[in-house]
């Protein structure tokens, strides 16, 4: 700024109206760097004296002042004062005002960056970094008043880096996500070229505890973050080794920062720079040494997850099942960051677990006499095992995608365990139970007394269906897939959904199954080749008959394929039932997928109910449907592991004597009786042909594909046909009407299970329940639950809880959530209030507490 300007500017001030009760104007012009001594000399006001201080005229110039008590004056003021003492005219000072004309004055100006000398020598030290205009505008923008130099350093940290927020700790997580290297890291450097790298160092040494002078390292510096994070939310006793890396005064900022960190958009680059330092500290082999439940609500290091797996798939693998110590962990570690890395590990474990519990409820064994009663309990709880071994192979089928191989290994170990569980005792027990109370009569009758039959399946559902009736027809749907469907249709669909069972005709295989389902007064069969076909009332029951044979008892019947009706457009499958009142919907996804050496039998499962559901959907929306019965022709057997050549019956001795033979039944001419078989009487008009089936899971010797996935024999799996009766409610139907309640899906609701409202820990825990189990109407629900002020900011990280539990017992539907408070000062007579959530992010509840905790700052 140039005399001719600052004399312009000075007038401007001086002509400016005084404050009330002033009665001149006194201006001081401060130069300390004395850019402007040589100027003053010849400087004229138009109404103001000019005096100019020399540091020997501080008495002259104080009386002149107090003399001319009417004049306005401009002081000029080069000198910078050592001791307050020394300033004659401070008290002037204090009722003056100030100018400044030097480019360090303009700037703090500009920046509202009070003109004291504490705070410009900051600013005069760091002019490379202000001297450009883009730099100061992003500073005035990230630090709009300034009180202290540091935020003086934090803002010009911060533009130089390219941070979001001038706070330490923005900045620290900006220059952690670049380089663990000094020399690399992008944003140290920019902080290196306008030598503000000191100022970071200062910070972090306060604030962190991390002081290494000139030889601060960027890698040091997160190892001491992340340590002290950790030993904040666990003992740190646990961590003695690690020690430097932490102080007790400094674990809750560090905590702070991580625990920010990794829910911000940064959280990637966190995961990178936290398992960079899990590797450098080894810090996996440490925690691996302590106990599960010591580790399980720590959050801040991806390996947790590992540490928890490795000693959960070691137990399993060495058949220590903890039921309740997996379900605590998987209940634990669900809400948590990396879960869903992990979630095929904790989701397998977990039913394993529900294996276990089933085996020890059972362990005793099947020792009913009663078919019936078999058949029951089958259909009523047995089933459940066969739910929670295909639960584990769908996890299973992971491990071919993930990198952990140690893992992986023990995920595979623990499936032996598993096909132990559910080969040799479940199956085994089981079936040997069945076919043992059921021979005689499968034998003599070809079917078990007081059970209803797949062969009466036309009268009983489609001849006496009083409207249009769809039926679907899953080929291979096992009764355990059923119920899962059931389960979804009852919380997806408003429907009146009905689950039961009837006897699958033998032997349980396609042609058999299909033709039961159809209309017929008697169903027969012929040889054919290597095979037998199955005649209805003389009729072939392949595929292209079938239609033939419905329009034969319903002449508005018509057969149409689940994959076409998928696939086409609306239109189009309006026009294949239209006028019908009788649809057969043919859907063949288990089976089709299944016949090969290695199936995937839980994925085609999976992909059954998914497709039934869309089907459903197509006949409620498009067709206008309301009554579908939804069925299968027969089950099947499944086990991942194939069986050892002890589980196979040759088949040498009846092979010639064969018209249809497979891995589960035979059909033989007379003449032969095969040793180790169960012999069935078949249920169709059969000449002197002769059914028999392998006890309990054996497989008949044959070439061929794979014999994991098997049917066509007797055992429950097999010969459970599921029914599925669904009936659809449109909102104007009286049923819906009164039914209402119980049709609208709804979300499980949670409450508070505890009594205090004190805290006096930083780090606490709080439980909550479930008040309604999952099921029917009510579905699983997520709700975040966190602390906050009274003014409604949050002072803790929020807490997320999953409930998902089905139990009917309310004790068994505890939930808990894990707290850290932040790092703040909190006051006794202030009220903090819990505040939960719901998914849709409306207030649930607040709960008013009192925070009362001794923090040493």
């Amino acid at each position: 700024m140039d005399i001719e300007h600052i004399t312009k500017e000075l007038n401007k001030k001086f002509a400016a109206p005084l404050q009330e009760y002033y009665k001149r104007r006194i201006v001081f012009w401060y130069d300390p760097d004395k850019e402007f001594a040589d100027d003053v000399e010849n400087l004229s006001l138009d109404n103001a004296r000019v005096l100019v201080l020399t540091g020997r005229n501080n008495f002259s110039a104080k009386l002149e002042l107090h003399r001319e008590a009417d004049s306005n004056y401009l002081v000029y003021c080069p000198l910078v004062y050592a001791n307050i003492e020394d300033n004659w005219l401070l008290d002037i000072e204090l009722y003056s005002e100030d100018f400044r004309a030097d480019v360090v004055s303009l700037w703090m100006d500009d920046l509202h960056i009070p003109n004291e000398e504490s705070l410009r020598k900051h600013v005069q030290k760091n002019k490379k970094f202000f001297n450009a205009k883009d730099r100061r505008n992003k500073f005035a923008t990230l630090v709009p008043y300034v009180s202290t130099s540091k935020q003086i350093y934090l803002g010009i940290m911060a533009v130089l880096i390219g941070s979001k927020e001038a706070t330490l700790q923005e900045i620290i997580k900006t220059i952690l996500c670049g380089n663990l290297d000094n020399d690399i890291n992008t944003a140290y450097q920019n902080l290196v070229a306008y030598d503000c790298q000191g100022a970071l160092h200062r910070m972090v040494a306060t604030d962190i505890g991390y002081s290494e002078g000139d030889d601060f390292s960027i890698k040091e510096l997160a190892r001491h973050i992340i340590v002290s994070a950790l030993s904040k939310t666990m003992r740190e006793d646990y961590l003695e080794e690690l020690s430097r890396y932490f102080q007790s005064t400094n674990q809750a900022f560090c905590y702070d920062l991580v625990a920010e960190w990794m829910r911000s958009d940064k959280a990637s680059q966190y995961f990178d720079v936290a398992q960079t330092i899990e590797r450098d500290l080894q810090l996996p082999v440490l925690l691996s040494t302590l106990d599960k439940n010591d580790i399980l609500h720590v959050d801040c290091l991806p390996c947790i997850n590992e540490c928890v797996l490795k000693q959960l798939l070691s137990d399993a693998s060495h058949n220590i099942i903890d039921v309740k110590g997996i379900e605590k962990a998987v209940e634990a570690r669900k809400p948590l960051l990396w879960y869903d890395l992990y979630d095929y590990f904790y989701e397998g474990l977990l039913a394993v677990a529900k294996m276990q519990d089933f085996y020890v409820q059972h362990g005793a064994g099947f020792h009913m006499t009663e078919p019936k009663e078999i058949w029951q309990a089958y259909c009523d709880d047995f089933y459940k095992m066969d739910c929670y071994y295909m639960d584990f192979y769908k996890q299973h089928r992971n491990i071919k995608d993930n990198t952990n191989s140690e893992l992986d290994d023990l995920f595979k170990q623990v499936a032996e365990v598993v096909d132990n569980m559910y080969n040799n005792w479940f199956l085994s027990e089981l079936t040997s139970n069945w076919t043992n109370a059921a021979g005689s009569q499968l034998a003599n009758n070809g079917r078990i007394e007081g059970i209803k039959q797949q062969t009466d399946f036309y009268d009983d559902y489609v001849a006496k269906a009083e409207n249009k009736i769809y039926v679907i027809i899953s080929d291979a749907m096992r009764y355990e897939v059923a119920t899962r469907l059931t389960q979804e249709l009852e919380m997806e669909m408003q429907a009146k959904v009905k689950l039961s069972s009837r006897q699958g005709i033998f032997p349980t295989i396609t042609p058999f199954g299909m033709a039961a389902l159809l209309p017929h007064k008697e169903l027969s069969i012929v040889p054919n080749g290597d095979h037998v076909d199955v005649l209805a009332d003389g009729q072939s029951t392949a595929a292209s008959y079938r239609q033939k044979i419905l329009q034969k008892y319903n002449p508005n019947s018509v057969v149409v394929s689940a994959k076409k009706l998928l696939e086409e457009k609306r239109d189009e499958r309006k026009a294949r039932v239209k006028g019908m009142e009788v649809v057969y919907i043919y859907h063949d996804v288990i089976d089709s997928y299944s016949h090969n050496d290695n199936p995937d039998t839980c994925d085609a499962c999976q992909k059954t109910i998914s497709e039934i559901k869309n089907l459903l959907r197509i006949i409620v929306n498009d067709f206008g449907g309301i009554h579908v019965v939804i069925t299968a022709d027969h089950g099947f057997l499944y086990t991942h592991r194939e069986l050892s050549e002890s589980n196979k019956t040759d088949i040498k001795a009846f092979k010639e004597k064969a018209v249809d033979l497979g891995r589960r039944h035979a059909i033989l001419l007379p003449g032969v009786i095969p040793e180790y078989l169960l012999p069935v009487k078949l249920a169709v008009e059969a000449g002197e042909l002769c059914g028999y089936a392998p006890r309990e899971s054996i497989r008949l010797k044959s070439s061929g594909n794979s014999t994991k996935f098997v049917h066509g024999g007797v055992s429950l799996q097999e010969m459970v046909v599921p029914i599925i009766d669904f009936t659809h409610f449109r909102n104007s139907s009286q049923g819906y009407q009164q039914n209402k309640d119980k049709f609208d899906m709804k979300p499980v609701t949670i409450e508070c299970n505890f009594s205090g409202t004190t805290i006096n820990n930083s780090v606490f825990s709080l439980s909550f329940y479930q008040k309604e189990p999952v099921g029917g109407n009510r579905f699983t629900a997520t709700y975040k639950v966190y602390f906050t002020n009274v003014a409604g900011k949050p002072i803790c990280q929020p807490c997320v809880i999953i409930a998902a539990k089905t139990s009917p017992v309310e004790t068994d539907r505890v939930l808990k959530a894990h707290f850290t408070l932040n790092n703040q000062p909190y006051d006794k007579k202030e009220k903090y209030y819990l505040v939960i959530e719901g998914a849709d992010g409306s207030i649930y509840k607040r709960v008013e507490f009192t925070i009362d905790i001794a923090f040493d700052f």
